[in-house]
């Protein structure tokens, strides 16, 4: 199931500012788990729901332009797990199963893009230099509660250019860190 709702609006040719909203439930997402002894298996989670919001700019003055996203996504699966309890003497006591919170692997809560844009339509020639931040996500689902392991937020440069050669050829170059 999945619901999604935007308003854009176009001030100008190429141009748009637009806010979005989205809900989608997701029934047996597939994910790699990761049990006490470190072996990996693909499982089933039971069900999950990501909702989440969507910002888009792009603005152009003359030849140089940015565009800006911001997507904020809320993921939730709650999963049993192995909890040890300890007993009185700081040994391992009984052992249960504890419901966890913890979001879709992979799914980052913060994703961040922006691009300082360059063109010339005369030329044929086009600029990008790109910035990227996507936020802390589950990498590792571990069959204990509370040993989840995360990627910590990363962020990436890039750069690309473009050049018409002759009416539908172009040359391409891309780089990032």
């Amino acid at each position: 199931t999945c619901y999604d709702a935007r308003y854009e609006f176009y001030p100008e040719r190429e141009e748009v500012l637009s806010a979005g909203v989205f809900y989608k439930y997701l029934k047996n997402p597939i994910e790699e788990q990761v049990n006490g002894n470190n072996d990996r298996t693909i499982t089933n989670a039971d069900k999950c729901t990501n909702y989440g919001i969507e910002l888009v700019s792009i603005k152009y003055y003359g030849n140089f332009g940015i565009s800006a996203n911001y997507t904020y996504t809320k993921s939730s699966i709650l999963q049993p797990k192995t909890w040890n309890l300890p007993d009185a003497n700081n040994g391992l006591g009984e052992t249960i199963q504890k419901i966890e919170d913890r979001p879709l692997a992979g799914q980052s809560p913060h994703l961040i893009n922006v691009a300082l844009i360059y063109r010339s339509s005369n030329s044929g020639f086009t600029s990008q230099l790109t910035y990227t931040m996507q936020g802390k996500n589950l990498v590792n689902i571990n069959s204990n509660y509370g040993l989840d392991g995360y990627q910590l937020a990363y962020n990436d440069l890039g750069a690309s250019v473009e050049k018409r050669i002759f009416k539908s050829m172009y040359m391409y170059l891309k780089g990032a860190n």
